[in-house]
């Protein structure tokens, strides 16, 4: 994480313990899911698409972190970070190749 808090100048970021916690509001999960789905079609998923990968949201101040909520493979995971707006801003993780 220090290699994203430096390329995405999330150091400036002060937050406090208290502003990071598991978001449970189902709106902001299915569209974090439909976010996180892009990395499985490289692109958005097919409009007729309702299977999302299930996802952990986590609210941290400003930003929303995204990890998928099934099992982690040691070849392959992905974590994305979003602004409120849900701006895209990074991912960090392992890849296949």
């Amino acid at each position: 994480m220090n290699f994203m808090r430096d390329y995405h100048l999330l150091w400036r970021i002060h937050i406090d313990k208290s502003e990071v916690f598991l978001v449970r509001d189902e709106a902001i999960c299915e569209r974090a899911a439909r976010l996180y789905d892009q990395v499985e079609y490289s692109s958005a998923a097919p409009p007729n698409h309702t299977a999302f990968n299930p996802v952990v949201v986590v609210a941290m101040g400003p930003l929303y972190l995204v990890d998928d909520r099934r099992p982690r493979r040691l070849d392959e995971w992905m974590v994305e970070l979003y602004d409120r707006n849900w701006t895209f801003l990074g991912n960090y993780g392992r890849s296949r190749d």
